[in-house]
């Protein structure tokens, strides 16, 4: 069992033509969407990946980069390597996009496989707080301001007149975002996309938020795949139709796509881990428990303890601040003692995948 290493050995310098666009290069591409070019790139140009490095690397030296923590840390390890790989380092990405406020962590941009074919990419969440605070707002909110940006994005900038075809995808809230603007962008949009690609990425509030007319129509094309030790595409609703990957890695270091198997040209498939199935057995057990303005107000009650303690990024958390943070939890008077229970099980999730 190797990881997409092997694959970038192997058939990193055989052009689209010689080894058909598959699953594994659109996890490359979302691997990179991880990649912060919103300084570099300044216009509409198209930008080749290989001058998108050594201008990335020219800003940003490695001291610079040393505390990413999530898929981040990844993309950065595979991106300096990226001119090794002809498959990826000749192609153009376009229409970049990227946006971060308090409440929002947004990215996407195009790239084209060929001359009949483009994969728009969205990025996952990185390290930011407000990116993860979009993440838990998915469980009582729709749409997210982040869902709201990619459904104008993938409209605006679709070319309806073009022959092109258009592929989504991407990672983590990433592949939620594909998902979506999928479903909701405008017919005449729709019918240029052939397909849409969920990796790990999370699903809906609850059933009843599922537009089961615009979920049948993109579904032929669409599909969530999940580690076998998944978390994060295990949460909220989905309709259970995913496709598992062997995983090297358990827990949330299972989430990292750096760190599934692959085999020839594709994923090596299993099931679902016994652990995952109890995770996501009890969290929907729990998510069914509460009303979507108490989830609000888990959410808000677990995102005050972040801004309380001045942590705007995951790599601010250490552990020898985790003694303060529970004694916040305890203090929250609003909240019952399940949902204090289950803060301090994610608290401490975010420590393990700090560790």
């Amino acid at each position: 069992m190797d990881r997409i290493n092997k694959y970038l050995e192997e058939y990193g310098n055989n052009s689209f033509v010689e080894v058909p666009f598959n699953r594994l290069d659109k996890m490359v591409l979302s691997l990179i969407s991880y990649i912060n070019f919103n300084e570099i790139i300044t216009n509409k140009d198209k930008y080749k990946i290989n001058d998108l490095k050594k201008l990335f690397f020219d800003k940003y030296p490695d001291k610079k980069l040393k505390n990413y923590i999530t898929g981040t840390k990844s993309a950065i390890k595979f991106f300096r390597n990226i001119d090794n790989y002809s498959r990826f380092s000749n192609l153009y990405i376009y229409n970049y996009k990227y946006k971060c406020t308090n409440d929002e962590q947004f990215s996407a941009f195009f790239c084209d496989i060929d001359n009949n074919n483009t994969l728009i990419v969205f990025e996952g969440t990185d390290d930011l707080v407000s990116g993860w605070l979009e993440d838990c707002e998915l469980s009582y909110m729709f749409p997210i301001p982040a869902q709201r940006d990619a459904i104008k994005y993938v409209n605006k900038n679709i070319n309806l007149f073009s022959k092109r075809k258009y592929s989504l995808c991407g990672h983590s809230k990433g592949g939620n975002l594909a998902l979506i603007s999928g479903m909701y962008s405008n017919i005449l949009i729709k019918n240029k996309i052939i397909s849409i690609t969920s990796f790990d990425g999370p699903g809906f509030i609850n059933e009843s938020f599922l537009d089961y007319r615009k979920y049948n129509n993109i579904k032929p094309i669409y599909e969530h795949i999940i580690p076998e030790y998944s978390i994060i595409g295990l949460l909220l609703y989905h309709d259970d139709d995913y496709k598992v990957i062997k995983c090297s890695k358990k827990g949330l270091e299972g989430h990292d796509l750096i760190n599934w198997n692959v085999g020839n040209c594709d994923f090596i498939y299993t099931e679902l881990s016994d652990t995952s199935i109890k995770f996501s057995k009890s969290m929907k057990t729990w998510l069914e428990s509460v009303t979507l303005e108490e989830r609000k107000l888990f959410v808000e009650s677990l995102f005050s303890i972040f801004e309380i303690s001045n942590i705007t990024d995951l790599s601010q958390i250490k552990e020898d601040i985790l003694p303060n943070m529970f004694h916040l939890i305890m203090g929250i008077k609003n909240i019952d003692s399940k949902s204090k229970k289950m803060l301090k099980e994610i608290i401490k999730l975010i420590i393990d995948s700090n560790k």
